[in-house]
């Protein structure tokens, strides 16, 4: 395990872009919490795109980035740590807007974020989100998530094998199989065993199309009014 996060310290992801310019109130449309991945700048690192896309396509929305190490070594400090400061981005964003309906993002130790903050914590046991912020959850969206258990309902890749640290209780992330979306791909070393790193490093590249039509499928279904209509691609990538 040490030699691929060592393996992956050699591969810089790209900085963080800016974040959208922060609204004041509650917004009318969505609110996206980001997670970047390990060795992303501060920020939402790969993931700002699809925060942009997302805020493009839904007037009124917002985001905000989860702040934590995001290293490798210590990893699961960096990564319990931002399982605390997800779940107070939410649990605060709500006690200010309490219809408010959340997207979370993750990639890579981020996304291991998402799944921790919704099913509980994988190392230390951490609880999950209480159950009364469920109503808020509109969508959870994971790329290249280390705890990835293949053959789930909401695993939308093509890996058939599990990650580097498959989570062995999945009962209560499974209760939100209707608002996940997981993408893995077959190769990826972080996420699947395997031994291609680009593969790794562009998931969320090849993967943010579908998932930003999973996500405004979401949306739509929610309510929400959309600038532009996207096929729904909920079809498992091949």
């Amino acid at each position: 395990m040490r030699s691929i996060l060592s393996l992956l310290s050699l591969a810089p992801l790209a900085l963080a872009a800016p974040l959208l310019e922060s609204r004041q109130g509650c917004p009318s449309g969505v609110h996206i919490i980001a997670a970047r991945g390990s060795t992303e700048a501060p920020g939402e690192g790969k993931l700002q795109e699809l925060s942009d896309d997302i805020g493009a396509q839904i007037p009124g929305s917002t985001n905000e980035a989860v702040i934590y190490p995001a290293t490798l070594l210590p990893y699961e400090s960096s990564e319990e740590t931002g399982v605390t400061d997800m779940t107070q981005l939410i649990t605060n964003f709500v006690a200010k807007c309490p219809s408010a309906q959340i997207i979370l993002t993750g990639f890579s130790q981020g996304a291991q974020i998402v799944g921790d903050v919704l099913g509980g914590g994988s190392f230390t046991g951490t609880a999950p989100l209480p159950e009364q912020y469920r109503q808020n959850i509109l969508a959870a969206i994971l790329f290249g998530d280390p705890s990835f258990i293949p053959g789930k309902s909401y695993d939308m890749g093509n890996a058939t094998h599990h990650g580097l640290f498959p989570r062995e209780n999945t009962a209560q992330l499974d209760t939100y199989s209707a608002q996940i979306g997981s993408w893995c791909m077959d190769g990826d070393p972080v996420c699947a065993e395997g031994l291609h790193l680009s593969h790794h490093t562009s998931e969320v590249e090849t993967f943010q199309s579908a998932a930003l039509s999973f996500a405004l499928g979401k949306a739509q279904a929610f309510g929400f009014q959309t600038q532009q209509n996207f096929q729904r691609r909920y079809e498992k990538w091949d």
